[in-house]
């Protein structure tokens, strides 16, 4: 009898012993247990792309003082938010319309907030009536894009966060300064259409001088050795179709530029927001466009107001980011 139980004995400490060793392989192969958002800890180590935010030349590379203030504004001192704007529109999207079941959930350094200067880990998960969102249209070779600015407009970056799966997006930004950024992801879950989420939140460190926003006098700019002039081919009042036509030359030698590249398989994008970074439009390209040297862009301004506009267009390899501001009537 003492040899049958020391015989189930043994067999209960091998079978413990195997179990064990099982788990310790599993754990060993899973890419490290979540955080209280859900997602992998060495995730927030992926960036969308290796893009360098272009910073318009009215932001002053000098900085103020400031004091850091609470993380994500009007939401939880853990981190997280939800503020979401319009988006059943193609487009064009307002703050504050019919939102939909779909909703935004920001975690941005998971509860911590972010220093200037420093990487920060911006992480989104979309759901539709309390459920994960798992499928997601690619709009333009890209699955959300995430554009950030400052509450001056004064800075702006064009990001593509990482899809993790289960409508968990993530992306790695520096932000410039201290001060409060705008953050609005734009996105097309499958069936539903497009669809933008934005917050605002607010990185500590030393403020930058804010930069009055004013429309421009001429719509001509130089940007990275491209001459790039704007025209509207109909005036620019709300409520209004109008066509924004874009003409580039060469710095150096006046020639028009015909050698733009396909970004995001388009000769260039366009974002417009409003000056209070309320009302926003993405907007693309009328198609059969070649490579320059123009590109037009049809969109309606939906207020009157003023509107900060930014054009990307990539040439010989690098993607040139191109700001105007404008007053619509």
């Amino acid at each position: 009898m003492m040899r049958f139980v020391r015989l189930i004995t043994v067999y209960a400490i091998a079978f413990s012993i195997s179990l064990l060793a099982g788990w310790a392989i599993r754990a060993a192969w899973q890419p490290g247990a979540p955080d209280a958002a859900g997602y992998p800890p060495e995730a927030s180590g992926i960036a969308a792309e290796a893009y360098e935010p272009e910073r318009d030349m009215g932001m002053s590379g000098q900085m103020g003082s400031g004091e850091p203030i609470a993380v994500m504004a009007g939401r939880r001192a853990d981190g997280h938010s939800s503020e979401a704007g319009a988006g059943t529109g193609a487009h064009r999207h307002e703050e504050g319309g019919d939102t939909g079941s779909i909703n935004a959930d920001w975690s941005i350094n998971g509860g911590k907030q972010p220093k200037a200067g420093q990487p920060a880990v911006i992480r989104i998960a979309v759901t539709s009536g309390g459920q994960p969102v798992e499928h997601f249209a690619s709009s333009h070779e890209a699955k959300q894009h995430l554009i950030i600015v400052s509450r001056d407009l004064s800075y702006f970056a064009h990001v593509h966060p990482v899809d993790f799966g289960g409508g968990r997006f993530e992306v790695k930004t520096v932000f410039p300064a201290g001060g409060d950024y705008r953050l609005i992801a734009d996105f097309e879950p499958e069936g539903a259409g497009p669809v933008h989420r934005m917050t605002w939140i607010q990185a500590a460190g030393r403020k930058a001088p804010e930069v009055p926003l004013q429309p421009d006098d001429r719509l001509a700019r130089l940007a990275d050795g491209v001459r790039v002039q704007l025209t509207a081919e109909s005036p620019l009042q709300a409520g209004n179709e109008v066509t924004l036509a874009y003409k580039l030359a060469d710095e150096k030698t006046g020639a028009p530029v015909t050698d733009l590249q396909p970004y995001l398989g388009a000769i260039g994008h366009v974002v417009i927001l409003s000056s209070d970074a309320r009302l926003y439009l993405h907007v693309h390209p009328l198609e059969s466009q070649g490579s320059g040297p123009e590109a037009k862009f049809q969109t309606v301004f939906p207020q009157a107001g003023i509107y900060k506009i930014w054009a990307q267009f990539k040439r010989e390899g690098s993607v040139i980011t191109v700001p105007f501001t404008v007053r619509v009537t």
